[in-house]
């Protein structure tokens, strides 16, 4: 398996180098993402006992799945546009449209999964057009990728959590909600969005795969707490050690 990988990572590589500015910061970032995206896809997905071409399908939807945001930092001065530009359909654009997946060795049967991982990772909900499998890769590349832009937040450091929060966004963290960003006013509600993505990891692996990392007590203790919002902080972490237990019992049965 690990000539493939070498094999899939050089393609990425290759394409990423060979078409944009690598002295651009948000190049060498999303070149640096989707390169840990995808060892987090294979880690996981080993961790699952897939078989041996869903993990490399894994990994390579982990490669691609930010392809597009390449594109975006073209369009938009070396910047990001979540707002205007969408990144996941524009990934496909590049993968399919242009003929890069030829060089990834996608078979028949994984077209529509990857088309649909990619598409359906950024989104705020996932459609009900998505067969099981189509929608067990999609919510994998959706833990997967939150996981390191829980990490990539976090290395900000000091990040704050004392501006007053949107009372919508702490409603939607509290009732497993997903937020849309133009909700997103300050950093408080900013910290909410990745505190939803800590408690609301799809798989029990992927979960564990934070923990084992060290995201979920990296990015808390990054937090600048405010004597305002603190009951509000630890009502939410209350939250998230509910999920830890549940998936330190999921553990111990495993």
């Amino acid at each position: 398996m690990a000539d493939l990988i070498n094999k899939f990572l050089e393609v990425f590589m290759k394409y990423v180098d060979n078409n944009y500015d690598l002295n651009v910061k948000n190049v060498l970032l999303k070149k640096s993402h989707s390169i840990r995206v995808a060892n987090i896809m294979f880690s996981v997905a080993s961790e699952m006992n897939l078989s041996d071409d869903d993990i490399i399908l894994a990994y390579k939807i982990g490669l691609c799945h930010d392809l597009g945001r390449f594109r975006e930092t073209d369009i938009y001065n070396g910047k990001f546009n979540d707002i205007g530009f969408d990144h996941g359909a524009c990934s496909n654009k590049i993968l399919f449209d242009e003929g890069l997946y030829k060089e990834f060795d996608f078979k028949e049967d994984e077209i529509s999964i990857v088309k649909k991982s990619l598409y359906y990772h950024n989104k705020k909900d996932i459609g009900n057009d998505l067969t099981d499998r189509e929608l067990f890769f999609v919510n994998l590349i959706r833990d997967c990728d939150k996981i390191d832009i829980i990490k990539l937040k976090t290395d900000r450091k000091n990040f704050k959590f004392s501006q007053k929060p949107n009372v919508k966004v702490i409603d939607n963290f509290f009732n497993e909600r997903t937020t849309d960003i133009r909700d997103l006013h300050n950093e408080t509600d900013w910290a909410l969005l990745y505190f939803s993505f800590i408690n609301t990891m799809c798989y029990d692996e992927s979960f564990i795969k934070l923990e084992e990392l060290g995201y979920i007590d990296y990015f808390i203790n990054s937090l600048d707490v405010s004597l305002e919002n603190k009951e509000l902080f630890e009502n939410i972490l209350n939250r998230i050690n509910l999920r830890r237990e549940k998936v330190k019992k999921y553990g111990n049965e495993r």
